[in-house]
């Protein structure tokens, strides 16, 4: 079990306020899908105890520090395992492809109900009180899963035209 004391939160601010920083971006979720703080909605750290978001925003606040929340927003391990629905999906059907990324991590598809996940987990992080949000790997890519492929035929889209995909695919994340 990992615990997560306020004390050790109180340490870092101290560090944070002893070093004159003004502002940090701290992890609400990690790339691997894991929140570190109580979630609702997420995948809590596993075994952590505590609040370790919430009780290091209330101990920088303390000191004047801001603190932005960080999300990978494009990429969450946890929630590819448990929803593969919301991953997105290459013109040969792939929603994984070493050659490309060279890692395990699948990019989630925001044309589906992955969207109306993360702005609960967005909620959430907000209500600790963070100065901001930072939303990592939004990055518009060509997507052919479900929901794209069926919004695009209904939209005439040419899904054979890979610049129209694209643009599609840039359309979503606006």
């Amino acid at each position: 079990m990992v615990a997560f004391v306020a004390s050790l939160a109180e340490a870092f601010a101290d560090t944070l306020a002893a070093s004159h920083v003004a502002y940090i971006n701290m992890f609400a979720r990690c790339n691997m899908g894991y929140s570190y703080y109580p979630t609702k909605v997420g995948v809590p750290y596993p075994g952590l105890k505590g609040n370790m978001l919430g009780d290091v925003v209330r101990e920088c606040h303390k000191r004047n520090i801001g603190v932005t929340g960080y999300l990978n927003a494009g990429m969450n391990h946890e929630i590819s395992i448990r929803h593969p629905e919301w991953l997105q999906m290459n013109k040969n059907g792939q929603i994984y492809d070493m050659t490309q990324g060279g890692n395990f991590f699948r990019n989630i598809c925001f044309n589906t109900k992955y969207l109306d996940y993360h702005l609960e987990e967005l909620k959430e992080v907000v209500a600790l009180g963070v100065d901001g949000i930072f939303l990592d790997c939004t990055v518009p890519r060509a997507c052919y899963c479900m929901n794209c492929t069926r919004d695009m035929l209904d939209r005439g889209i040419d899904i054979s035209d890979d610049a129209a995909v694209e643009k599609f695919g840039f359309d979503v994340l606006k």
